[in-house]
C-alpha cells in the first residue's frame, strides 16, 4: 500500500550548518555518506558542539564539491553568511568560524570511535545540572525533561556516539504533515508570526502522507512512501526503514491534555523527527 511519497532529501557536511538537498541517496548504518562528517569543537570548554552551543553555525552553508565515501571525512566547501567561502579543511577555517560564533573553536573531521576523549563531553555551560539539561534540549522552566531512557546510555558521557557527529541516531525522517500542523498551531496564537522552516529541523528525509492526520507515524510501518515509479524494490526498503521508525519510542511522555498552546507547539515540534540507523537505498520523487 503506497500512503505518500518522499519530498525532501539532505544532507549536512557540517554538524549544524545548512546543508544540500540531493535528488537520491544510499543510507548505510552510519546513514546518507556524507553526513556529518565534519564538525567544531569548543576550545574553552571542550567537547564536539553544535547549534545548540553555537547557534551561528546555522547561518554558515556547507557542501560536497565531489561525491563522499560511505566513510569518513572528506573536504567540504563552506560558505558564510558575508559570502565568504572556503574549504573546511583550509588553514582560515577555524579562525573564521570562531569569528563567526564569538567563542574559540576547531574544526574536526570525523575519528575513529577507539579515539573516546575526542567525543567526551566538555564541560556543561552552567553547574546546576537541571538547568543544563533544559538549555540542550531548549525546555522552559514550565516544561518537563524528556525521558532521558530513550537515548543510547553512552550519550551521557559523550557528545555524540563515538565514531559520529550524530546528536543520537545517523538518520532524521520528518512529514511535510507535522510540519504544516505546527504551523496551523502558531496561526492559533496571539503572536502568530512564527514560519517552521524544514531547515530548522534539519531531517535527512522529508515525508508528505497523505491523509489529513498531523502526526501520521504509527501508521506508516509496512506502508510504502512513492519515491519512483518503476521500482517496487526500493520501495520494499522504504516500507522496511518505516517499520524500523514505527518502533521507536516517543522522547517525552508529556500528555496533551495539560498542554498551553505555546507548550503544545514546542511539545510537538518535538516529535517531528524520528532516529534510526538503516540501510537502504532510494530516489526522491
Amino acid at each position: 500500500m503506497t500512503i505518500g511519497r518522499v519530498t525532501g532529501l539532505y544532507r549536512y557536511p557540517v554538524k549544524s550548518m545548512i546543508g544540500e538537498t540531493l535528488e537520491q541517496v544510499s543510507l548505510g548504518e552510519r546513514g546518507i555518506p556524507g553526513d556529518r562528517a565534519w564538525a567544531v569543537r569548543d576550545e574553552q570548554r571542550g567537547g564536539i558542539r553544535g547549534g545548540k552551543r553555537f547557534p551561528e553555525l546555522m547561518q554558515a552553508r556547507a557542501r560536497y564539491l565531489e561525491p563522499p565515501p560511505a566513510e569518513g571525512s572528506i573536504s567540504a566547501e563552506v560558505e558564510l553568511p558575508d559570502g565568504r567561502r572556503f574549504a573546511i579543511d583550509a588553514a582560515e577555517a577555524p579562525g573564521a568560524i570562531s569569528e563567526l560564533v564569538g567563542g574559540q573553536v576547531s574544526v574536526w573531521p570525523l575519528l575513529p570511535a577507539e579515539n573516546l576523549e575526542h567525543y567526551r563531553r566538555g564541560e556543561p555551560i552552567t553547574d546546576d545540572m537541571e538547568e543544563e539539561l533544559r538549555r540542550i534540549f531548549g525546555r522552559t522552566a514550565d516544561e518537563p525533561l524528556p525521558d532521558l531512557s530513550v537515548f543510547p546510555e553512552l550519550l551521557m558521557t559523550y557528545e555524540s556516539p563515538p565514531g559520529t557527529y550524530f546528536d543520537a541516531f545517523p538518520l532524521l525522517i520528518m512529514t511535510r504533515n507535522g510540519l504544516e500542523h505546527l504551523q496551523r498551531l502558531a496561526q492559533q496564537e496571539a503572536s502568530a508570526d512564527h514560519q517552521f522552516d524544514v531547515r530548522r529541523f534539519r531531517p535527512n528525509i522529508l515525508l508528505d502522507i497523505d491523509g489529513e492526520e498531523s502526526f501520521p507515524r504509527e501508521r506508516m510501518g509496512g506502508s510504502q512512501p512513492a519515491h519512483r515509479r518503476g521500482d517496487p524494490a526500493d520501495g520494499d526498503r522504504l516500507s522496511a526503514l518505516l517499520d524500523d521508525h514505527a518502533r521507536l519510542r516517543r522522547s517525552t511522555q508529556r500528555s496533551r491534555h495539560h498542554a498551553q498552546p505555546g507548550q503544545e507547539r514546542r511539545r510537538q515540534s518535538r516529535h517531528l523527527c524520528l532516529g534510526a540507523g538503516v540501510r537502504h537505498h532510494f530516489r526522491r520523487r
